[in-house]
């Protein structure tokens, strides 16, 4: 797949993923409330345009997806840092929290990179008192790896987290037995 970003989307059941722009800064700003920033490590609070900004700068096109949801606009974000851990991190605004968005939107997330780049295993963390995001990982297929103390500096700590790994091996196991019987997700070898 040799997508330009601008004709990248990820379209789901009910949702679109799309790289961010910097045009999504000011409703990226207004969506990060305090308690998307308490659960999600690198996510300041307060958080500004500037911050905002500041994150869309750094990121890649096929490795950063706003998460859309139809007649709603943006309602979250999903990014996995290839080349550094591999690891997936995602937020969803409290108004649209607890209706699935992040499993489905996490899901394309995964079967996209899975699908386009190398990786052989994708790792995440929750702070232990989310529950919510360690539903998600383990409905999308991640695995718990442990628990160990992480530093967090959007609370200038070191706080409690549960360590998540998601082989391709796995991801792949999930997709045979989520295919119809007459289809073949796989190039056949």
């Amino acid at each position: 797949m040799n997508l330009e970003a601008k004709d990248l989307a990820i379209t789901t059941d009910r949702l679109i993923l799309r790289p961010l722009t910097m045009a999504d800064a000011p409703t990226v700003a207004r969506l990060i409330t305090e308690k998307i920033s308490i659960n999600t490590a690198p996510i300041p609070w307060p958080y500004s345009l500037q911050d905002a900004q500041s994150w869309l700068s750094t990121m890649k096109p096929d490795q950063v997806f706003g998460i859309f949801l139809p007649d709603q606009g943006l309602i979250g974000a999903v990014e996995i840092a290839l080349n550094d851990g591999n690891e997936i991190g995602f937020w969803i605004n409290d108004e649209f929290a607890g209706h699935g968005y992040a499993t489905e939107a996490v899901t394309a997330a995964l079967d996209y990179n899975f699908s386009t780049h190398p990786v052989t295993t994708i790792s995440s963390s929750a702070w232990v008192d989310n529950i919510g995001s360690q539903q998600v990982h383990l409905k999308v297929g991640f695995e718990e790896a442990g628990r160990k103390h992480h530093f967090w500096p959007n609370r200038q700590a070191e706080v409690p987290v549960v360590r998540f790994i998601l082989t391709r091996e796995r991801w792949l196991q999930r997709q045979l037995a989520n295919c119809p019987s007459d289809s073949h997700p796989l190039p056949s070898r």
